[in-house]
């Protein structure tokens, strides 16, 4: 059961997001050349297809953006793992958070590139981590309290 409450914990807050409204039922968005399908928390998975720009609470299963540090939990999605590996021609990206201490902020699964920018370890931080996405360039670059960490080709 959903709190309204807590809507960071419920993943609903994809829904809540700048356009939202204009996902298709399919839950596609075409928007700026780029085709992002939105995957709320614990829902079915949509059709993916080739390209798309994933959107999602938590990550697929079996990546090390989804794995704890050092060997922990995997709190990945498989039904997300499945449908990409079930695909002929793979999303290209897969924005996410959901694994908060993750062992890599990307990683390659089935062809998708993933994408977790983890929680500051100091939750005091004035600025938390996030990753900024050139799609002109395919370069990601990934930041803790606004300072350039790494940086890495898609």
């Amino acid at each position: 059961m959903e709190s309204k409450d807590a809507p960071v914990s419920s993943g609903r807050w994809l829904e809540r997001l700048p356009g939202a409204k204009k996902f298709s039922a399919s839950g596609h968005l075409e928007l700026m050349g780029h085709s992002f399908v939105r995957i709320n928390w614990r829902d079915p998975i949509p059709q993916l297809r080739g390209g798309d720009i994933i959107v999602s609470h938590a990550g697929p299963a079996g990546s090390f953006t989804t794995t704890s540090k050092n060997g922990g939990m995997d709190t990945g999605c498989i039904d997300l793992a499945d449908a990409i590996r079930s695909v002929e021609a793979p999303p290209w990206l897969n924005l996410h958070g959901h694994t908060h201490t993750r062992d890599r902020w990307v990683d390659r699964m089935a062809g998708v590139v993933c994408l977790n920018p983890g929680m500051n370890p100091d939750v005091r931080a004035k600025v938390p981590n996030y990753i900024t996405i050139d799609t002109a360039i395919r370069k990601a670059r990934w930041f803790r309290d606004g300072e350039l960490i790494g940086a890495v080709s898609l």
